[in-house]
């Protein structure tokens, strides 16, 4: 199965368990198969990780990545990608079996014992779907956290809320990356523990909300590509002053556009960046019409300490047929050009329910 970061091959086994705020609820984890690729960064066929159970308490299901037992930090210079096999670790959960169905009405993630500047991104994958802007991904983005985000919490106003029904498999997929100064705090780390919680109900006929569908975007040299992770960046020419990225067609797919399927209202949305490479703003458009710029901005004496705007909670209206669009700015004042740059969105869309 190829999703975004390289091909995952796993069996689950559900087991029948009723969802109760105050009773440890259980999916059976067994077989995920994951390894790291040459390329830097995708998931293979490789050894059997061992399975570990995903917990829900007080309506809280927890699903917690591979536990790192030392981060050591590397050294990265202007040239480098942090897609390089020796610039980042990446470490997953075991495969999450939803035991009923759900609405998920928030989600956080968290990093114990390390800085929270080691984490380069934190994606939930849903694997019995694909993904909606890359169809050839075989799992779709369910929730995005990055580096830069300003928020490592969402909740969802009400009604809104993420729909996943009755044995659902998730995959939580982790990537710290750990360079020295003035990169990252460069510091070692024991016993990191990366870690996502959703906030949950039951659902029912009595607990009904409006169903929430999540969008990832992003700008490549090569959009789409399911060879290498490589597939979701881009370089910067040196010597450029805002060098805007585009999205562009390749096999009849645009990572950088979605069309939405029905009349809706956009409820949130944030950007990703390497703003301490270059990156500068991610501008979003709606039929070729600038909607949003979110920008990054630096927020502390610490060189690394930059994080990018989002907009949430949002109620921006869209028709059927509209195409979002994004374009990533980075300049690069240096002679040598900078690799693994990357420019992401993650957009929250709510249909427009029908009498």
């Amino acid at each position: 199965m190829h999703t975004p970061f390289g091909r995952i091959q796993f069996s689950t086994k559900s087991a029948a368990i009723t969802l109760c705020s105050e009773v440890l609820l259980v999916g059976v984890l067994l077989g995920v198969l994951i390894g790291m690729n040459n390329a830097g960064g995708g998931m293979h066929e490789g050894d059997q990780k061992s399975g570990q159970y995903g917990t829900i308490h007080a309506s809280k299901m927890t699903i917690e990545a591979e536990r790192i037992p030392l981060l050591t930090p590397h050294e990265h210079v202007v040239g480098d990608s942090l897609y390089n096999p020796s610039h980042h670790q990446l470490v997953s959960s075991d495969v999450i079996v939803v035991p009923e169905d759900i609405w998920v009405t928030g989600v956080s993630f968290s990093l114990t014992n390390a800085d929270a500047a080691t984490l380069h991104h934190a994606i939930l994958h849903r694997l019995d779907r694909s993904d909606p802007v890359c169809p050839n991904y075989a799992a779709a983005s369910v929730f995005v956290f990055g580096a830069d985000g300003a928020l490592r919490q969402i909740s969802f106003t009400d009604p809104y809320a993420l729909f996943l029904p009755k044995d659902t498999p998730l995959l939580l997929q982790v990537m710290l990356h750990n360079p020295l100064p003035p990169y990252g705090p460069g510091k070692e780390y024991t016993n990191v523990r990366p870690m996502m919680t959703l906030d949950v109900e039951p659902a029912t006929e009595a607990n009904n909300k409006v169903p929430v569908e999540s969008y990832r975007l992003h700008v490549s040299d090569t959009p789409c590509n399911v060879t290498s992770a490589s597939g979701e960046v881009f370089s910067v020419p040196p010597r450029t002053e805002h060098f805007i990225k585009k999205g562009e067609e390749v096999n009849g797919m645009n990572s950088a556009k979605v069309v939405f399927p029905a009349d809706g209202t956009i409820i949130g949305m944030g950007a990703h960046l390497h703003a301490w490479e270059g990156g500068e703003q991610v501008d979003v458009s709606v039929n070729g019409n600038l909607l949003e710029t979110l920008a990054s901005e630096k927020m502390s004496d610490a060189p690394w300490s930059w994080k990018t705007a989002y907009r949430y909670p949002a109620t921006i209206p869209v028709r059927k047929g509209d195409v979002l669009s994004l374009t990533a700015t980075y300049s690069n004042p240096g002679p040598l050009s900078i690799e693994g740059a990357m420019g992401m969105l993650s957009v929250f869309f709510a249909a427009r329910s029908t009498p």
